[in-house]
């Protein structure tokens, strides 16, 4: 019986990798050649990915990892540690060789084959703690929960070690033999006398001013309150207002037959004839302006309103409108039978409907117009030719029309179709269009290399020669329908 062997393509060139083009997806490929083995296959990318084997070197007889040969990526283990080729030596993969120094500052983790990190001590972040800190806080005592106690100082701790322990107290005296001597060699503290009595100040005389008696006082005396005795009074009880000398809140009258009488004998008050009547104000005279009659007045009398009697009325009742001077809603007609005939139009009141004329030749001739009596169709001027235009609703047209070509622009509104079909661009990146038209179209001329369109644009071609002319289609202002790049350059 025969037996069938199936191979996969291959290749014993060293570094020898298929052609993207000549590979099917997923396709493996052989390199079978000592120094480079792989398998090889092409991805969705159309790119040849490799998988090499892993190489191990014992190390233990010095031997070393090869120098030539590798790729930037390739992976040894040397029986110590992996290394990796970043293309000119190998390298310790991940950090390796740590070691510590310690500094009074903080502390620096040196990597043998990495960027050395500093670790400062306890500031506004975590970091290190000084050997002082760590001691100070080892002796804080810890309740319950875990948590530091709350530490008050105590003037009677001994123990230096106790975080309640004052430092440096100073001696506090009891007794005055305790006080240091002031040198006079008689006593351990200042007395009055050591001081120079009272000759030690500075004020020699003390003089009594105003309010004040006794002064001046140039050793000893006594300072009092000055009074006039007749309104204040001052005892050895203090000032106070003479008794009797003012009214208190209860004696003041609060209603009027409280009031001490006046001496006329009729009135416990003032009243208005008690201060001579109208004579205790300053008008004199009151006279009548427009509008008023009667003045002046200058000792009595009495203004009136003053009307012109035919319009307004004026009695002892008021003011009002004179009588059938002016019509009243009831006298308004409310029915044309209620208008009076006012002789235009034979016996009727007024117009009807029926009297309008419903015919030209009913018209009164104006004398305008010869003898037709409004202007008729005859009377306007004849229509102009309209030949040469093109109907609205279509036809042939043996001539051309032409639109200036516009250049694109990255400004607000650079890209209006509102304002041309045939536009010239020099961007790199094609901005948005504006005021497009559904059913417009149009032509773009590319003048450089394009890189990006804006989305509005539905598959744009690549412009990688230019000039090139693309024509252009608006099936909606958000959606741009884009034909084949035709590349005149």
């Amino acid at each position: 019986m025969a037996t069938t062997r199936i191979l996969l393509k291959k290749s014993g060139l060293k570094d020898r990798l298929p052609a993207p083009a000549s590979a099917e997806y997923g396709e493996l490929f052989i390199n079978y050649h000592s120094g480079s083995p792989m398998l090889s296959f092409k991805n969705d990318a159309n790119e040849i990915v490799s998988i090499k084997p892993v190489s191990t070197i014992d190390g233990g007889a010095g031997e070393t990892p090869p120098g030539t040969g590798n790729s930037i990526g390739d992976l040894i283990y040397d029986g110590t540690n992996l290394l990796v080729w970043n293309g000119t030596s190998w390298e310790k993969v991940g950090v390796a060789d740590l070691s510590y120094t310690a500094k009074v500052d903080g502390g620096t983790v040196v990597s043998a084959n990495g960027t050395d990190a500093e670790i400062p001590l306890v500031g506004v972040n975590a970091g290190l703690m000084s050997p002082g800190d760590k001691t100070l806080l080892g002796s804080l005592p810890i309740d319950g929960s875990g948590n530091f106690e709350q530490v008050q100082s105590n003037w009677d701790e001994v123990d230096a070690g106790s975080p309640a322990y004052i430092n440096n107290k100073p001696d506090i005296p009891t007794n005055t033999s305790d006080l240091t001597n002031d040198g006079d060699g008689t006593s351990n503290f200042v007395t009055f006398d050591d001081i120079g009595g009272l000759g030690g100040g500075s004020v020699t005389s003390v003089d009594s001013g105003n309010g004040l008696d006794g002064g001046p006082i140039t050793t000893s005396g006594t300072l009092s309150v000055k009074a006039d005795g007749d309104t204040i009074t001052v005892s050895a009880d203090g000032v106070k207002v003479t008794d009797n000398k003012f009214a208190a809140p209860g004696d003041i009258p609060t209603n009027t037959s409280d009031l001490t009488n006046d001496g006329d004998g009729t009135s416990n008050f003032v009243t208005f004839d008690d201060i001579g009547g109208l004579g205790g104000g300053s008008v004199t005279s009151v006279g009548s302006g427009d509008g008023l009659t009667g003045g002046p007045v200058t000792t009595t009398g009495t203004l009136s309103v003053l009307a012109d009697g035919d319009t307004i009325a004026v009695s002892a009742a008021g003011i009002k409108v004179a009588d059938g001077k002016f019509a009243e809603p009831n006298d308004l007609p409310t029915n044309t039978s209620d208008l009076t005939n006012d002789g235009e139009n034979g016996s009727d009141p007024f117009i009807t409907a029926n009297e309008l004329p419903t015919k030209t030749s009913e018209l009164t001739n104006d004398g305008a117009n010869g003898s037709d009596p409004f202007i008729t169709a005859n009377d306007l001027p004849a229509p102009p030719d309209l030949t040469p235009y093109l109907e609205k609703a279509g036809g042939n047209m043996t001539g051309a029309v032409t639109q200036t070509e516009l250049f694109v622009t990255s400004a607000v509104g650079g890209f209006d179709l509102s304002k041309s079909n045939f536009w010239a661009c020099s961007l790199a990146n094609v901005p948005t269009p504006t005021n497009g038209v559904n059913g417009q179209s149009g032509l773009i001329k590319f003048e450089n290399v394009v890189t990006s369109w804006d989305t509005a644009f539905k598959s744009p071609p690549d412009i990688t020669v230019t000039p090139a002319i693309v024509p252009f289609y608006v099936e909606s202002p958000a959606s741009i329908l884009l034909g084949d790049a035709v590349e005149v350059g």
